[in-house]
């Protein structure tokens, strides 16, 4: 979000839109570390084992085309999935969409991140973190709203890095905080081609008639505990906590029905049956942790002044975070520090082949740019789902190994 750019009840509705992306995104956040038990290398996910005979690396791509989500999987053709390998495959998407292409390779791939000075209109905020612990310390690069870079390793606890216009789109922001584990469940439904989103409370019985998009809603169901039997096979609510918030809907649409699970846990699975019809609906019900860890909120308000939010334990603090302040986690080893600050910058990340043990497999490949004919290069580390913006249109790859059949996660 670009200061200036929201006002009045337009810059609440977006500002309120992004903190549920990145709570959905933060819950899958959740890293465990073990003190004094976890090596430096098992706590950052590395030695990842190459495939195992019949496996083989995938690219993923999904986007929301005019007739609902659509989705391409195909194999990588790499002969010597040890070995660094230079490639020249491409990836066809459906029409009108230029190819994706898949340039380079390596199997133990390290990141390197900078952060560059941008004065355009695309420009974000950005902070650096350093990370100190009694068995490691690091340094990790946060863009505001990006939800999908907001993790951190080694740390108990979920992460998010937004930036807020003015003072009251952060007490809005912060009221948010106080009660996401308490407010009532929320549907947010919107057509599968972009749009406006409708949004309304989850009650079972509640019927709801929209117009924009067109359609009939009626919640079935709602779970706060969400499960399947072991002897049925059938879905059932464990208890009251909301430790897997599943709502079960009927939508009916241009004469079609359907019904269709919704997890908030897995916004992207969706177990429907019926006619599937293009609209997008997600469940705003955060998880709670089955065990109690930080949950961390840094939030950079009219590209000036920083502040951390710290909630744990049912206790929420909240402070100005000033650089070369250390903040200790609760319950943990571990305290982190604000290095640097850019308040109008781009994130470049760069995977390099990684020296020793350490690494994850990573992927380079090369995506339409804006500009008719340009290209850009864009680095994927295995399982680690990226944006991207091809034609105008946004679009998530994922470097998988045999992801085929996946289908998103599993409640």
């Amino acid at each position: 979000m670009t200061p200036g750019a929201l006002t009045g009840l337009e810059s609440v509705r977006k500002q309120r839109e992004m903190y549920v992306q990145n709570r959905m995104a933060g819950l899958l956040a959740i890293v465990l570390f073990l003190a004094g038990t976890a090596s430096s290398a098992k706590a950052q996910g590395h030695n990842i084992h190459p495939p195992m005979p019949g496996q083989k690396y995938h690219l993923k791509v999904t986007f929301e085309g005019d007739k609902g989500k659509q989705q391409i999987q195909v194999p990588l053709d790499l002969p010597m999935p040890t070995a660094p390998i230079t490639l020249d495959q491409a990836i066809k998407l459906p029409a009108p969409l230029a190819p994706i292409r898949a340039t380079r390779y390596l199997p133990q791939a390290s990141l390197e991140q900078r952060v560059t000075e941008d004065t355009s209109d695309r420009s974000t905020c950005a902070m650096q973190l350093t990370i100190k612990g009694p068995s490691q310390s690091f340094d990790r690069w946060l863009v505001a709203g990006d939800a999908l870079r907001n993790r951190l390793t080694s740390l108990i606890g979920t992460w998010r890095y937004m930036e807020v216009k003015d003072k009251a789109e952060r007490d809005t922001l912060y009221e948010e905080f106080e009660t996401e584990f308490t407010r009532d469940p929320r549907l947010r439904v919107a057509s599968a081609g972009g749009g406006d989103t409708q949004v309304f409370g989850v009650k079972t019985g509640t019927v709801k008639t929209l117009e924009k998009p067109k359609c009939r809603i009626t919640v079935l169901e709602f779970y706060p505990h969400y499960a399947k039997d072991d002897k049925t096979g059938k879905p059932t609510n464990v208890s009251y906590r909301r430790m897997n918030p599943a709502v079960h809907v009927k939508i009916e649409a241009d004469g079609k029905t359907e019904k269709r699970w919704i997890f908030s846990k897995f916004p992207d699975f969706a177990a429907g049956e019926g006619d599937k019809l293009p609209l997008l609906v997600k469940l705003d019900c955060p998880a709670q942790a089955k065990v109690p860890a930080p949950d961390v909120v840094l939030l950079t308000v009219g590209r000036k002044t920083n502040e951390v939010w710290v909630r744990y334990d049912g206790k929420i603090t909240a402070a100005a975070f000033a650089a070369d302040e250390p903040v200790k986690l609760p319950n943990s080893q571990y305290e982190f520090t604000l290095t640097r600050f850019v308040a109008h910058g781009k994130l470049v990340e760069v995977y390099v082949p990684a020296t020793g043990r350490g690494g994850t497999p990573a992927l380079l490949v090369e995506v339409p740019g804006e500009l008719k004919g340009s290209k850009t290069d864009v680095w994927l580390a295995l399982n680690r789902p990226a944006p991207l913006q091809i034609e105008g249109r946004a679009v998530t790859a994922l470097f998988a190994l045999d992801v085929g059949g996946a289908g998103g996660g599993h409640p």
